[in-house]
C-alpha cells in the first residue's frame, strides 16, 4: 500500500462548556461570535456589563445546583469511533459535531405584521434582517397574535410565515385555540362565538325557558367546537395552547354552565390536529412567576390551587392534555431564582406525566399610576432575571421550552430593537442559547479510533473527514449514544499505526481534573504528569489558562519504555486547540509559549513550540518555532490574529543520523488542511539520546507576559517508535532519463541510464538545451502536437507500488489560446490504448496550472495565478497498481512538499511511459516554452514491519480495551494476559480459553504437549517455549527436558501446531507451562 503521511486532525472551537466560573470574562472567540451574529461592535462597557451577567463574581448554591442538573439532564455522552474499510481504527480523523438545534426550545414570539413587512415607521431594519435576527436568537418560534382566531385581519400573513419556518426547520408554537373571554371589555372571542354567548346570556337574563336556553347552549357548543376543529386542522404546529388563561377567562364555560367542556375542547384538538406529535397545553399567567409570599402573602398559593383544580378537572375527564403552560411574565419584584425552581419542582411532583413550559417570558415594569404593586426594572436587573430564568427552566428535566414574548420592538422588555440591535437582556439570551448551552466542536479520533464528548441533547450535523474523504450524517442525540463511522479508505502503511510508547488521553475524565489524572497508555505505559495549578481537564482536553500570577511550568517526563535510546526513529506529536490570547494581545508585551520536545541528558533539548506575540499590542500573531543543533527558536510558520482554532504538530527524531542534516523534522497541519513539511533540514546534536520528554508552559518568566484568562487547549500528546527503525522503502529506478545530452539531442537520442525503454518519433521543437533540460517549444502548425509512448523494459505490469517523478525547472505559457497548451507525463496501457493517469502543466484561463487527467476528467491540483512558473516545480507520483490509487507530491521553488493523496487512477496494465503535449501553434505561443529536467520511473519496495507494529495492529482490533493495552494487562480476567492472548489468537476482551494447549499420553513414559503458534512468529518477534518443574510448592522452572517432534504448518488460518515430547520417567511429577515471549524495544 502507499506510504502516507500521518494524518493528524485536531480539536477546534470548544464551545460546549457548561459551567460558570466566577470572575471569568468573555473570550475573544465569544465576542467575535456575538459581534458577527448581529453585525455590531460591542463597546468596552457592553462587554463588561455582559460579562457581569454571564460570568457573575459569585456562584450561589442555586446556580451550582442548576448547572449540575443541566449536565445530568440536558447532556448525553456521545462516543464516536472511526474505522477504515478493513475495520481497523482510524487515528487522526477530523470529527465535527455541530448542534443544529437544542432539544430544549429556546423560542420567541413576534409581530406577524413586522415579519411580513407591513409598514411600521418605527422599524428601520429590513425585513430580511428582521428574519435573520429571529434565526439568530431562537430555535422555535410563535406569534404574538397571528394564531388568535378572533384577529382575522392577521390571518392572510400566516401562509408565508409558516413556509419560512418550515424551510428553516423551526418548530412553530400555536397560540391559541380558544381564549374564553372575561366580559365585553376583555373579549377574546370570534364574532360567531361571541354572538352565541350573548344569546345565552340574554336568555338567562330574560328568564327564557330551559328548552330555549338548552338550544342556545347547544348552538354555542357547536360553534365553538366547529371553530376549533377548523383552526386546529388548518395549521401544522408543534403544540397548541388549547385554552388560554382559564382562571380569569371563563365566559364561555359560564354561559354553558359547564366547566367539563374544557376536556371536550382538548378532545376536539386531539382529533383535528395535523401532526400526531402535536402537544396540547393549558396556559395561565402568574403561576411560577407569581409574586413571592413576602411581597403578597397567599397570592401564589391561591392561584396555584385554582390552576391545579382546572388541570385535575381535565385529567378526571380524560382530556388528552400533554403539557402545562406557565406564561412566566416577571412583574412586581426581583424573585429569588431558587423560588422559581422550587415552584417548578412542586408542579413536576404533582404532574409527573405532563411536560412544562414557560410560554410568554418577559420582564415587565409597572409604575404607581396604574399598578398596586409597582416595580421598575433596570436594564441590569432585566438581564440578570433573563439569565436566572433561562438557567432554572433549562435545568429542570420536565421543562421542555422557554418562549420569550414579543421579542422585537422599541420597548423596555424586548430582546432586540427595531434597528436590529440586541438589548442587554437580548445579548444574555443569545449567549446562553447559542454559546453556553451549545455544542459546536471539531474533535480528533485518538488511539483506537475513538473520540467523544458530553454533548447537549438535540439535532446535529456529524462530519468525519480523513485523508480527503468526508462522511456526513444527521444525528439526533437524546440519550447516551455510541456511533461507528466506517470510511472508504485503509490505514495500511500509515505511520500513525506505528508502536505507541506513551500516549496521554483525557477521554472520560471529569472537568477540573488535574494533569496527574491522565496515565499514559502504550506497550508499557503507566506514566502520569504532576499537577499544575494553571492546567486542568476541560471537555476531555487540557486547558492551560493563566491566572495573572502563577509562574511557568517545566516538566521532565521519563517515558515508560525506550528511555535512553540512541538509535531508531521516534516521533512526538501534540494538538494545539482553540488558543485565545485576546487579553495578551491588548498589551505591548503580551506573549505566551507552550513547548514540547525531547531532552538528552548529554546533548540538551530539541523541541518545537507554539508562541503568541502581541506585536507591540497592534500586530498579534502565533508562531510555530523549533530549537535544534542548528539554532534556537527558528521560525517555521506564522498565523496572524489573537485566536488559533487548531494546529497539529509532529516532530520526527532520527537518532541513527544525529549530527546530520535531516535528523530532525517538524510537520504541521492547520485547521484540518494538508500537512506541511515545515522543517525538513533540522539536525539533532551528535550523541543525542531520548532520555526524557520536556514539556514547558511559559507564563511569566523570560520576558513572557501571558495575561489572566487567556488560554490554549492541548490534547493527544503521543510518543511513538516509528520502527527499530524499519528500513525506508527501497526506491529502484526502472527507467531514467536525466536529459544531460548535448544541445539539440532529439527524443530518440535521450539516454536511459536505468532501463532499455527508448523514445521515437523525433520533433524539431522538442530537443535538449545542453543545460540538463529537455525543451518543448511551439509546433509548426495547428495540429502539431506530441503524443509518444516509451515501452517499458518490463511491460505488462499489474501489481506493486511505483513512482513517476519529473521536474519543470522553468516554463512560460503566455501566448496562444487561453486554454490548451500543455506538457505532461503519465503511464499507459498499450492493450487498451488508454492512460492510467496523466500529470501535466496546463494553460487554463490564461494561467498555469498543475493538473491531473484521469480518463476524461481534468482536476486542478494547483493554480499558479501566473503565466510563468515562480521557480522549479518538482513532481512525484506514487501509485499502487493493486489499489488503483495515487498519492501526488509536489514542491515549488525548493519549498515544502505538498501532497494530494488517494487519487483514484484507471485500472489497467502498465506498459509504457506516456508523453502527451499540446504544442500546436494555436494553443502554444511563439515565445512559450516548457523545460523538463528529468523523467524517472521507479519501483518502491515495501519496508519490513517491526514486531511492535504487529502488536499495535492486533490491539487495534479491540478498541474496547481502552487503556488496558500493556503486554502484562489481563483486562478480561481469564488465565491469559494480553501477550498470551496475542500469541495464541485469543480475544483480550472475552474471558475464554481459545487455543488452549492439549496434553496427551505418549508412548511409554512420556507425554505429548501440543500448542499453537503464529505462522509468522519470527516476523512478529514472538517466541514459544515450554518450562517444566517437578514441584509447585518450590518451583524451579527450566526450559529443557523436552523435544520438539514436529510442526503442523497451516494447522489453522495464521497458525501452526507444535508437538512436543516430554519424558516422565525421571520425575514423580511434572508441571508444564507454555511461555510466550516477544522481542520489542
Amino acid at each position: 500500500m502507499i506510504q502516507k503521511l500521518i494524518k493528524k486532525i485536531i480539536f477546534g472551537s470548544l464551545s460546549f462548556a457548561c459551567s460558570v466560573v466566577g470572575g471569568e470574562a468573555l473570550t475573544g472567540a465569544e465576542l467575535a461570535q456575538i459581534e458577527n451574529a448581529f453585525g455590531i461592535t460591542l463597546s468596552s462597557n457592553d462587554i463588561a456589563q455582559l460579562s457581569e451577567i454571564v460570568y457573575p463574581t459569585n456562584t450561589p448554591v442555586w446556580r451550582s445546583d442548576a448547572y449540575a442538573r443541566i449536565d445530568a439532564h440536558r447532556k448525553a455522552d456521545l462516543d464516536i469511533r472511526v474505522f477504515d474499510q478493513n475495520g481497523d481504527p482510524v487515528e487522526g480523523a477530523q470529527v465535527s459535531v455541530k448542534l443544529k438545534s437544542n432539544q430544549f426550545k429556546f423560542g420567541g414570539t413576534f409581530s406577524i405584521k413586522d415579519f411580513s413587512g407591513v409598514t411600521n415607521p418605527d422599524m428601520t431594519m429590513s425585513v430580511a434582517t428582521y428574519k435573520q435576527r429571529l434565526l439568530t436568537m431562537f430555535n422555535a418560534v410563535g406569534l404574538n397574535n397571528g394564531f388568535k382566531p378572533r384577529l382575522d385581519g392577521l390571518h392572510e400573513y400566516l401562509p408565508d410565515f409558516k413556509n419560512w419556518a418550515a424551510s428553516n426547520d423551526l418548530p412553530v408554537r400555536g397560540h391559541l385555540l380558544i381564549w374564553p373571554g372575561v366580559d365585553e371589555v376583555n373579549n377574546h372571542l370570534t364574532d360567531a362565538v361571541l354572538a352565541d354567548v350573548r344569546a345565552v346570556e340574554a336568555a338567562l337574563t330574560n328568564g327564557s325557558s330551559q328548552a330555549t336556553i338548552d338550544a342556545l347552549r347547544d348552538a354555542l357548543r357547536t360553534t365553538a367546537r366547529t371553530e376549533m376543529e377548523e383552526w386546529a386542522a388548518l395549521h401544522d404546529v408543534v403544540e397548541w395552547d388549547v385554552i388560554n388563561e382559564p382562571l380569569s377567562n371563563h365566559r364561555v364555560q359560564d354561559a354553558l354552565d359547564d366547566y367539563d367542556v374544557m376536556a371536550d375542547w382538548f378532545k376536539t384538538a386531539e382529533s383535528n390536529k395535523i401532526s400526531a406529535d402535536c402537544g396540547l397545553r393549558i396556559n395561565e399567567f402568574q403561576i411560577i412567576s407569581a409574586m413571592s409570599e413576602a411581597r403578597t402573602p397567599g397570592y401564589y398559593t391561591d392561584r396555584r390551587d385554582r390552576y391545579m383544580t382546572e388541570i385535575n378537572r381535565l385529567l378526571s375527564n380524560s382530556a388528552p392534555i400533554t403539557g402545562i403552560g406557565f406564561q412566566s411574565r416577571i412583574k412586581h419584584e426581583h424573585r429569588d431564582p431558587q423560588l422559581i425552581y422550587d415552584r417548578l419542582e412542586e408542579w413536576a411532583t404533582a404532574y409527573p406525566a405532563l411536560t412544562m413550559a414557560g410560554t410568554e417570558f418577559e420582564v415587565q415594569s409597572s409604575d404607581s399610576t396604574n399598578d398596586w404593586k409597582w416595580y421598575i426594572y433596570t436594564d441590569e436587573e432585566r438581564a440578570q432575571i433573563t439569565e436566572e430564568m433561562m438557567t432554572q427552566y433549562f435545568s429542570h428535566p420536565q421543562v421542555d421550552a422557554l418562549t420569550a414574548w414579543d421579542t422585537i420592538g422599541n420597548g423596555d422588555t424586548e430582546l432586540v430593537d427595531y434597528t436590529g440591535t440586541p438589548a442587554r437582556n437580548g445579548l444574555v439570551w443569545y449567549y446562553l442559547h447559542r454559546i453556553r448551552f451549545n455544542t459546536d466542536v471539531t474533535l480528533a479520533s485518538g488511539l483506537n479510533g475513538r473520540t467523544g464528548l458530553r454533548a447537549f441533547k438535540g439535532d446535529y450535523d456529524l462530519t468525519v473527514t480523513y485523508n480527503g474523504q468526508e462522511f456526513v450524517s444527521a444525528l439526533t442525540v437524546t440519550n447516551d449514544e455510541s456511533i461507528a463511522v466506517t470510511l472508504n479508505s485503509t490505514m495500511a502503511g500509515d505511520p500513525s499505526t506505528a508502536a505507541v510508547i506513551d500516549a496521554w488521553s483525557y477521554d472520560g475524565l471529569s472537568n477540573g481534573a488535574g494533569l496527574s489524572s491522565a496515565v499514559s497508555t502504550g506497550l508499557v505505559g503507566g506514566v502520569s504528569t504532576p499537577d499544575y495549578s494553571l492546567a486542568s481537564v476541560q471537555n476531555e482536553t487540557v486547558r492551560w489558562q493563566s491566572d495573572g500570577m502563577t509562574d511557568s511550568l517545566y516538566r521532565n517526563i521519563v517515558p515508560s519504555s525506550s528511555a535512553g535510546v540512541s538509535n531508531g526513529l521516534y516521533q512526538i506529536s501534540l494538538d494545539f486547540l482553540d488558543a485565545d490570547f485576546s487579553a495578551s494581545a491588548a498589551v505591548s508585551n503580551g506573549s505566551g509559549r507552550v513547548v514540547l520536545g525531547v531532552r538528552s541528558d548529554a546533548a540538551g533539548d530539541v523541541n518545537f513550540r507554539l508562541v503568541f506575540d502581541s506585536g507591540g499590542g497592534s500586530a498579534p500573531e502565533f508562531r510555530l518555532e523549533a530549537t535544534d543543533d542548528l539554532g534556537s527558536n527558528q521560525e517555521l510558520a506564522t498565523f496572524f490574529g489573537t485566536t488559533l482554532d487548531h494546529l497539529s504538530v509532529r516532530a520526527v527524531y532520527d537518532f541513527d543520523n544525529a549530527g546530520s542534516t535531516g535528523s530532525y523534522k517538524v510537520y504541521c497541519r492547520l485547521n484540518g488542511g494538508s500537512e506541511i513539511a515545515s522543517y525538513t533540514a533540522g539536525q539533532l546534536p551528535p550523541g543525542f539520546t531520548l532520555d526524557q520528554l520536556r514539556l514547558i508552559v511559559q507564563t511569566y518568566n523570560g520576558g513572557v507576559n501571558w495575561q489572566a484568562g487567556d488560554r490554549v487547549y492541548t490534547d493527544n500528546m503521543v510518543l511513538r517508535s516509528l520502527g527499530e527503525p524499519p528500513p525506508p522503502p527501497t526506491v529502484v529506478a526502472l527507467e531514467d532519463w536525466q536529459m544531460n545530452e548535448a544541445a539539440g539531442a532529439n527524443l530518440s537520442g535521450l539516454v536511459n541510464s536505468a532501463g532499455s525503454a527508448v523514445w521515437s518519433g523525433d520533433k524539431e521543437n522538442v530537443q535538449t538545451d545542453g543545460s540538463g533540460n529537455l525543451l518543448f517549444s511551439v509546433g509548426a502548425n495547428s495540429s502539431d502536437n506530441l503524443y509518444r509512448n516509451s515501452t517499458l523494459t518490463q511491460n505488462g505490469v499489474t501489481n506493486g507500488v511505483y513512482q513517476l517523478s519529473f521536474a519543470f525547472p522553468s516554463a512560460t505559457l503566455a501566448g496562444g489560446d487561453a486554454a490548451g497548451a500543455s506538457v505532461g507525463f503519465g503511464l499507459r496501457d498499450e492493450t487498451t490504448s488508454s492512460d492510467l493517469f496523466l500529470i501535466r502543466l496546463q494553460r487554463q484561463n490564461s494561467e498555469l496550472r498543475l493538473q491531473t487527467r484521469i480518463g476524461t476528467t481534468n482536476t486542478d491540483i494547483y493554480d499558479f495565478n501566473a503565466t510563468s512558473l515562480p521557480g522549479a516545480l518538482a513532481i512525484r507520483a506514487v501509485f499502487d497498481l493493486d489499489a488503483d490509487l495515487m498519492d501526488l507530491y509536489y514542491s515549488i521553488d525548493g519549498g515544502a512538499e505538498v501532497s494530494e493523496t488517494d487519487i483514484v487512477i484507471n485500472d489497467g496494465v502498465m506498459d509504457a511511459v506516456r508523453m502527451a503535449c499540446s504544442l500546436n501553434n494555436v494553443d502554444f505561443g511563439a515565445a512559450d516554452f516548457v523545460a523538463v529536467d528529468y523523467l524517472t520511473l521507479s519501483r518502491i519496495n515495501e519496508s519490513v514491519v517491526s514486531p511492535v507494529v504487529f502488536y499495535q495492529s492486533w490491539l487495534n482490533n479491540f478498541p474496547a480495551l481502552g487503556v488496558r493495552t500493556n503486554l502484562t494487562d489481563n483486562p478480561d480476567g481469564d488465565a491469559f494476559d494480553n501477550l498470551a492472548e496475542y500469541g495464541l489468537g485469543g480475544d483480550p476482551t472475552l474471558a475464554d480459553f481459545v487455543n488452549v494447549p492439549v496434553l496427551q499420553q505418549g508412548s511409554g513414559n512420556s507425554l505429548i504437549y501440543i500448542h499453537v503458534q503464529r505462522s509468522d512468529a519470527a516476523e512478529r518477534g514472538l517466541s514459544y517455549y515450554l518450562e517444566l518443574t517437578p514441584d509447585l510448592a518450590a518451583p524451579a522452572w527450566t526450559n529443557g527436558g523436552y523435544t520438539v517432534l514436529g510442526t503442523n504448518i497451516g494447522y489453522a488460518a495464521g497458525f501452526d501446531a507444535v508437538t512436543n515430547l516430554i519424558p516422565t520417567g525421571a520425575e514423580a511429577s511434572q508441571i508444564i507451562r507454555l511461555r510466550v515471549g516477544i522481542n520489542y524495544p
